[in-house]
């Protein structure tokens, strides 16, 4: 499975077992949201032993292979391990030589910035998207300030890859990501925080598809 900025609008679904009840009910989901259309899923649970982080990585690969990647957030060794598609580098990340391997690689490479500084140097190392925002006022960074879909026009002229928003994302603001700009949206509450995962993927995405003048058929 290839992405790429051309294709259909990249939805992207940030895991946080948090905001869950179990385990089990994270992949439930991850697997609803999937059938909802989310074509990325970035396992971000960082503080998980390495072994139970390695599990729920073979896991979530399991569950979406051929329907979306799975990639690990700053993981790079994981993600070299042959059973996922990819990494995200998290802000302030820096490659190590070792680590630069992955762009010899197949694998798909995101990375989160804050400025447009940051933007240029994921750029340069060939990463696949960037990650942008905080786009709105979120639950997971209570009381800062977002950067808004400002930032993403700011970007958008300096770069040739992917660009998603992330922070705050809903069905009613993913139009504004969009029309500065962006090919699609990371979302962590708006999927997860869901009791219905699968219904609020899908409407994110048929929103995205009327923002950037699609059917999603």
């Amino acid at each position: 499975m290839i992405l790429s900025k051309t294709s259909e609008p990249l939805l992207m679904l940030v895991t946080d077992r948090h905001v869950v009840d179990s385990r089990f009910d994270l992949l439930q989901k991850i697997d609803a949201a999937v059938r909802g259309g989310v074509n990325l899923v970035q396992i971000r649970e960082n503080d998980l032993p390495d072994k139970d982080l390695e599990d729920l990585c073979k896991d979530v690969k399991n569950l979406v292979d051929g329907d979306a990647l799975a990639i690990i957030n700053g993981r790079i060794d994981l993600a070299l391990s042959g059973y996922l598609d990819g990494v995200h580098l998290p802000e302030k990340h820096a490659l190590s030589d070792k680590e630069k391997m992955l762009f010899q690689s197949e694998l798909f490479c995101s990375g989160s910035c804050h400025d447009l500084n940051r933007a240029l140097e994921l750029y340069a190392i060939g990463v696949d998207a960037l990650i942008v925002g905080t786009m709105f006022e979120t639950a997971s960074h209570p009381g800062k300030s977002p950067e808004g879909p400002a930032l993403i026009q700011e970007i958008k002229n300096r770069v040739d890859c992917s660009i998603l928003g992330i922070g705050g994302i809903t069905e009613k603001n993913v139009s504004k990501v969009l029309d500065a700009g962006g090919n699609g949206v990371a979302v962590i509450r708006g999927i997860l925080g869901s009791s219905d995962p699968e219904h609020s993927a899908r409407q994110i995405k048929n929103k995205l598809y009327e923002a950037m003048g699609k059917s999603n058929d």
